[in-house]
């Protein structure tokens, strides 16, 4: 056993041989460690020296320029098809609508025409429209008044012929110049919208659209407020629902009940802005629990969540005022594009696909939907949800910035970017996602849900999700996470209480153990292989200073038991706090373990307190299971070894921590252009690159194991041949699959500044 300890001695050695003759002339090889048997503070092998760990210069900064660039107008109808315009300033709804010279006035006049496939509906780009705010009084009548706040136009496109939705920009105050770009977007503020039907949900959005399909709607910003307080303590029984979203596509009839109704298909929602939406939605309460809501007191009224910021879907279950409908029903779309939108301070959801009521979903009839390039801050509850869809799921290249943000939303789940009862190889990737603060059983960036089959997460940096990384229900089968950064998750959330006011921290709940909460939210507890199991590999984990958490976690309150299959992972642990392997509900006390040590293979484990090349094996542990000795020494096939990464430095930790307020500037608000690129891949890569290795001689570089093949699958290992191989890194290097890293990088990558 090499024993080199003093590291002036090392460097100077070092400074004359290569890692490969340093390992091997010199007698060390790879696997060896210092002190082995010393379950204490040890070093890891001897690696290339020189690395200044205390520099307080970073490797990025993550400065933001924004580009040149304005909002596009589609512009005018072609091949026939008619162009209206609606001005508030100059419109009248007396003229003919068919130029900017002869504009409408009000949002009421475009409601009542039935538009034919072609057409464009343009608004003009300072005109805001303010609805009045429904009320006891004008419940009945307010849709159908000018006064209303929603823009709900009536018809259907055709294949290749959609109806758009865009803007207009009115150069001078008669309407004769006229262009199709702008800096500004026209406003609906639809000040809590009416319903647009009987049904008992009664939901609305500033932009409304009903059983209807292709359609588009392109560079409108929306809000959608009220004042509930004066209207529920002046009120008497009667109840004026609001179940608010800022754009609302629902379909209501059903194929089962209509078999001959159009196919919903064509729903493109791009460069809109959203923002300020409230609503009066519970989600799984019984009589109110929350005294603060309107419902307190009041008969049950669930409904799913399908309000908030851009919401496709439809309903067909929901209870309401003690009444249920459990008719079964198919609603959905096939191809959705929610694309380049800003989503900002809504509830409950941010963007949303979703078919059936009350989470009893059984069918996916939504089919090719693309969710990409968005960005979604300060949510009150879930930043994007894709459910419900059978082929055809993308999501990528999104920035979901504090989902999970209402501290007292009772006991409902509620997580960043996330799969329900959805199936065949959709894709998350790309997305960033950080600041989820509070959480019931939830507070995740990610989650593969209920029902979810071949959802594949990869490339995706989240960071600074108290509430951990993903969630694996124990309902989903061939779930793979891999090559994803993720960064100071789970270091435990503020429990969503249901309490008059603030926040209960001493509420039973998975995420009151006050030393943290999981990467994992991993429900599985049984110890046996299945599809269930998900498949985790080539994913780097960085667990900062101050912060204790479980790597596979659970609500469970008994100790538990994982299966795993968890494969060339970096688990780095620095500072303060304990890294729990596995743990049930009150954590340390309560300590799980890995049941199947085979399943935890290849991995690269390090812990420090102060200086990265000083490692201590207490920095992590496996309950009453294997001890992280006999885990990570040669035998086991993992390795206890520095991984040589740049958080390591002390100035990146620093550009680390600023990550977490990032914001898109205002100046962005306006800006197609600036928003692709600060949603884009090579930014996203700029700021994980920290998690990328120092330099070549990382003990991560080609030190993974290869997807097993042929002979070499077992029932363990089997869901590797079902997943297309990945040939490139999350940096985009290539990536030997015969050589393949341990972590999420091939190789060093230094961004362009």
């Amino acid at each position: 056993m090499c024993l080199l300890k003093n590291k002036a001695a090392r460097y100077a050695i070092l400074a004359l041989l290569t890692v490969s003759t340093l390992f091997f002339a010199a007698g060390c090889p790879q696997e060896a460690t210092v002190a082995d048997e010393d379950e204490g503070e040890t070093e890891g092998p001897i690696i290339p020296g020189g690395i200044d760990y205390t520099s307080t210069t970073p490797d990025i900064t993550d400065a933001f320029t924004v580009p040149t660039g304005n909002l596009v107008s589609v512009g005018l109808a072609t091949g026939g098809a008619t162009t209206y315009y609606l001005d508030f300033e100059l419109g009248n709804d007396t003229n003919s609508g068919t130029s900017p010279q002869t504009p409408w006035k009000t949002l009421h006049k475009a409601n009542q025409t039935t538009f034919q496939p072609g057409d464009h509906i343009l608004l003009e780009a300072d005109s805001v429209w303010n609805g009045t705010s429904v009320t006891i009084a004008n419940v009945s009548t307010l849709l159908n008044s000018p006064e209303v706040g929603m823009l709900y136009p009536k018809g259907n496109g055709a294949e290749g012929n959609p109806i758009v939705i865009d803007l207009y920009d009115r150069l001078d105050t008669t309407g004769a110049n006229v262009v199709y770009t702008a800096t500004k977007r026209p406003v609906i503020n639809g000040n809590g919208t009416p319903s647009t039907g009987t049904w008992a949900a009664h939901e609305s959005g500033a932009i409304t659209l009903i059983d209807q399909h292709h359609w588009e709607i392109r560079n409108i910003e929306c809000t959608n407020m009220f004042d509930w307080t004066k209207e529920y303590y002046e009120r008497d029984t009667t109840i004026v629902k609001k179940a608010l979203s800022g754009i609302l596509v629902m379909g209501y009839t059903d194929v089962t009940s209509s078999p001959n109704r159009d196919t919903y298909k064509h729903i493109v929602i791009k460069n809109c802005y959203v923002h300020d939406v409230q609503t009066e939605h519970t989600n799984n309460q019984s009589n109110g629990d929350i005294a603060s809501s309107p419902y307190f007191g009041l008969p049950s009224y669930n409904r799913i969540k399908v309000v908030g910021g851009i919401i496709v879907g439809g309903i067909s279950k929901y209870t309401a005022n003690g009444v249920t409908t459990t008719a079964p029903m198919r609603f959905g779309y096939d191809g959705v594009t929610l694309e380049g939108n800003i989503v900002k301070r809504v509830a409950l959801e941010g963007l949303r696909t979703k078919s059936e009521g009350n989470n009893r979903s059984t069918d996916m009839p939504f089919r090719n939907v693309v969710i990409r390039g968005n960005y979604i801050e300060q949510i009150a509850g879930d930043g994007i949800v894709l459910s419900d869809v059978e082929y055809g799921g993308l999501v990528e290249s999104n920035i979901i910035k504090d989902s999970c943000a209402a501290p007292n939303l009772g006991t409902s789940n509620y997580a960043g970017v996330w799969a329900w009862y959805t199936r065949t190889d959709t894709v998350f990737q790309y997305n960033e996602c950080y600041g989820n603060v509070y959480g019931w059983n939830d507070g995740e960036a990610w989650d593969i849900d209920n029902g979810s089959d071949k959802v594949i997460y990869q490339y995706n940096y989240s960071h600074h999700n108290a509430g951990g990384t993903i969630l694996f229900m124990s309902s989903i089968t061939n779930g793979i996470f891999r090559y994803n950064i993720s960064a100071n998750d789970g270091g435990g959330t503020k429990y969503m209480a249901t309490v008059t006011s603030g926040v209960d921290q001493n509420a039973s709940s998975y995420t009151s153990w006050n030393k943290g909460q999981s990467l994992f939210h991993y429900t599985n507890t049984g110890a046996t292989a299945s599809s269930n199991i998900p498949l985790i590999y080539n994913n780097t984990f960085y667990v900062g200073d101050g912060i204790t958490c479980g790597v596979f976690g659970h609500h469970s309150t008994d100790a538990v038991q994982k299966y795993v299959r968890f494969y060339n992972n970096i688990l780095l642990k620095a500072g303060e706090g304990t890294v729990y392997l596995a743990y049930g509900q009150s954590g340390d006390g309560n300590a799980g373990k890995i049941v199947n040590p085979a399943g935890f293979k290849n991995n690269l484990l390090w812990g420090y307190a102060t200086d990265p090349e000083t490692g201590s094996r207490a920095k992590f542990s496996n309950g009453d299971g294997d001890s992280i000795l006999a885990l990570t020494n040669a035998a086991s096939g993992n390795f206890w070894r520095n991984p040589a990464l740049k958080i390591q430095k002390a100035g990146n930790v620093t550009a680390f921590r600023a990550q977490r307020d990032t914001a898109l500037p205002a100046s962005a608000y306006t800006n197609a252009a600036a928003l692709t690129a600060f949603t884009g891949k090579e930014r996203l890569r700029y700021r994980a690159s920290i998690f990328a290795p120092i330099d070549n001689t990382s003990q991560v570089i080609e030190k993974g194991m290869p997807t097993p093949k042929g002979a070499a699958v077992t029932e363990l290992d089997g869901a590797w041949n079902d997943a297309p191989e990945l040939t490139k890194d999350f940096f985009d290097a290539a990536v030997d699959t015969a050589k393949p890293p341990i972590g999420a990088a091939a190789a060093p990558y230094t961004p362009a500044p």
